[in-house]
């Protein structure tokens, strides 16, 4: 008889590659909500929101949890923890700007949902390098985490013309303050997503040494 029952092994990557799924619907989602007019299918896009927030959370909590109980992980356990991190930081992140919109009754212009559309396609770069994280060649995942990064920057253009436009039409400034509030928290968004890219390949680098 063994002196150790044998425990369920857990794949760390998958539960990563979850925690960029929920991320990945979660801003998905956003770009739906910020279209909506006020409704009860603006609240069911809410409660959708808030859904992948929790999800994201459960996984985060699965892989703290596995990662105080493994005697032996297959990345460095600081490793795992830091991008898992990173990742929830973007769904909060999501959560936060619905709330902002929510709260403030804010109206989304089309520079606004281009931000998210660019950190969408940043976040789904992510999600499938994270698919093949475990076991492709650091050029694979590169390629897409500098794809990540390149949207990144181009939402940082975008937020730089919109403070750009304020300026030129002269708004109120209760309405300015609440644009450019926004503008900056899509731009944080944006801005996470890139600190999901720089600590994969900073683990991915770590791997193959």
């Amino acid at each position: 008889m063994a002196l150790f029952g044998k425990k369920n092994e857990l794949n760390y990557f998958d539960i990563l590659t979850k925690q960029c799924e929920s991320c990945v619907k979660g801003i998905k989602e956003l770009h739906h909500f910020m279209t909506l007019p006020e409704g009860v299918d603006k609240q069911t896009s809410v409660t959708a929101i808030v859904g992948f927030e929790k999800e994201g959370d459960r996984y985060r909590k699965e892989l703290i949890l596995a990662i105080q109980d493994e005697f032996i992980t297959p990345i460095d356990r600081e490793d795992l923890f830091a991008l898992s991190r990173r990742i929830d930081d973007v769904i909060d992140q999501v959560d936060e700007i619905k709330d902002l919109i929510e709260i403030f009754r804010l109206s989304a212009s089309e520079s606004m949902l281009n931000m998210v559309d660019l950190c969408l396609d940043a976040m789904q770069n992510l999600y499938e390098a994270s698919q093949i994280f475990e076991t492709s060649k650091s050029e694979i995942n590169l390629e897409y985490t500098i794809a990540a990064k390149k949207d990144e920057n181009a939402v940082k253009r975008l937020y730089w013309k919109g403070i750009l436009g304020l300026q030129e039409s002269n708004p109120s400034v209760s309405e300015a303050l609440q644009v450019r509030e926004l503008c900056r928290e899509l731009d944080q968004l944006a801005n996470k997503i890139g600190y999901v890219a720089d600590t994969m390949g900073e683990v991915k680098l770590k791997m193959i040494r």
